[in-house]
């Protein structure tokens, strides 16, 4: 190869890199309602015939439905409302947990967000109403009916409603 064409060449690859890097992630989009605070379902899209939802993070001031595209910034997935300045932060996805209707002792961690708890050592998240844990974790008896919702009662007594029992899951 002759210099110059050598200079080109790597001077074309340097060009294509860098405007690939400058090129944003790709996005999904979905049409969302509101399904509670900072909880969305996707609508028109099941999977196993199940809805799924987003768990969401700052959406306070976010419209109650619309078209959204969820892309990743750097590592964080970000929830971007089409025609609408509102964003968001994607804490998870999320579909309605199978469960027996029964009575359950876990071990609950309080996660991020009010009135979310995380079932420790397990993929089940429980959205509460009317909860509060006084430690980071705390051993209660979770009792759930078949439609994933129920009670949670702490050894002290103290009982909150499990508004819905959900799994984790990747889209």
């Amino acid at each position: 190869m002759i210099p110059g064409r050598r200079y080109r060449a790597a001077c074309a690859m340097l060009m294509m890199l860098l405007i690939a890097a400058l090129v944003p992630a790709r996005a999904d989009q979905w049409t969302v309602e509101k399904a509670g605070f900072n909880l969305y379902r996707i609508t028109g899209s099941t999977i196993g015939g199940q809805n799924v939802f987003i768990r969401t993070q700052g959406c306070d001031d976010a419209p109650a439905a619309g078209v959204v595209n969820v892309g990743k910034e750097g590592g964080t997935r970000r929830l971007t409302f089409d025609g609408s300045a509102a964003s968001c932060t994607v804490v998870d996805f999320l579909v309605p947990a199978k469960v027996g209707s029964d009575e359950y002792r876990v071990l609950l961690t309080q996660d991020l967000s009010k009135d979310w708890y995380r079932v420790t050592d397990s993929d089940m998240y429980l959205k509460t109403v009317g909860c509060f844990i006084r430690k980071m974790s705390e051993g209660a008896v979770l009792n759930l009916n078949r439609d994933g919702t129920g009670w949670i009662v702490f050894a002290d007594g103290r009982r909150c409603v499990v508004e819905h029992a959900f799994r984790r899951m990747n889209p």
